[in-house]
C-alpha cells in the first residue's frame, strides 16, 4: 500500500515536473518570435528616440541638422531623410537601390541578407530605409548579416509620426505620383540618378535591378 502511495506521489511530481519544462519551453519560444518580429509601435518612435537621444549625446541644435549620430554609432551613421535626400544621393552614385523596409515587417526581414548579398555583389548602393526609428532592433539584424552601412529613417518632422502615412507619403514623392502605398517593403532603382523600377512588397525583382 505504501509503495502504491509513493509511485502515485512519483508521478504527480513528474507531471508538475512536466508541466514546469513545458511553460518554461513556452516563455522561451515566444520570445524567440517577439525577438524576430518585433511589435509594430503604436507611432514611429520618433518621441522616443529623441528624448532619448537628447540624454545620450545629441545636443539640441544638433538634432535639427543631418545626420543623426548616436553614442553607439560603429556601425554607421543615423540619417533622417526625405525624398530630396534620395534624390541627392542618387546622382552620387551610378546605381542606387533604395528599400523602404520596416522591423517589424516579417516579408522584409525575410529577404533582407539576401537583398544586402545582392547588392553587394553587383556594387548597387544599397540604401535601407527604416520606416521608424526602433534604432535597437535595426542594428542588432544589422549586426547579424555583419551590415555595416548607415541607418536611413523616413523623416517624421517631414512627414508623419504614423508609420502608414509617412510611408504612404515618402514612397508618393518617390514614385513622383499618387500611388498611395502605405506597406512596406517598397523597392526603388536608381541608374545615374534616374528611377528606372519600382516594386511594391515581396519579392524583389532581380531581373531589374542589374
Amino acid at each position: 500500500m505504501r509503495f502504491k502511495t509513493e509511485t502515485k506521489d512519483c508521478t504527480l511530481l513528474i507531471n508538475h515536473l512536466g508541466r514546469f519544462v513545458f511553460f518554461l519551453c513556452l516563455i522561451f519560444f515566444s520570445s524567440c518570435i517577439i525577438e524576430i518580429a518585433p511589435t509594430k509601435l503604436s507611432d514611429d518612435g520618433y518621441s522616443h528616440y529623441i528624448e532619448t537621444a537628447k540624454k545620450d549625446t545629441l545636443s539640441s541644435d544638433l538634432l535639427k541638422t543631418q545626420p543623426l549620430k548616436t553614442l553607439n554609432a560603429d556601425e554607421g551613421k543615423i540619417y533622417e531623410v526625405d525624398n530630396v535626400f534620395i534624390d541627392s544621393m542618387s546622382l552620387k552614385h551610378d546605381k542606387m537601390w533604395v528599400i523602404i523596409w520596416s522591423i517589424w515587417c516579417s516579408k522584409c526581414l525575410a529577404y533582407l541578407e539576401e537583398e544586402i548579398n545582392y547588392a553587394k555583389t553587383n556594387n548597387i548602393k544599397l540604401v535601407l530605409v527604416s520606416s521608424n526609428y526602433d534604432i535597437v532592433h535595426i542594428k542588432k539584424w544589422y549586426k547579424k548579416y555583419s551590415y555595416n552601412g548607415n541607418i536611413y529613417i523616413v523623416k517624421a518632422s517631414t512627414y508623419s509620426s504614423d508609420e502608414s502615412k509617412k510611408i504612404m507619403q515618402f514612397s508618393n514623392q518617390l514614385y513622383k505620383e499618387e500611388k498611395n502605398v502605405n506597406y512596406t517593403p517598397q523597392y526603388f532603382y536608381y541608374l545615374n540618378g534616374k528611377l528606372v523600377h519600382s516594386k511594391q512588397g515581396i519579392p524583389p525583382d532581380y531581373s531589374q535591378i542589374k
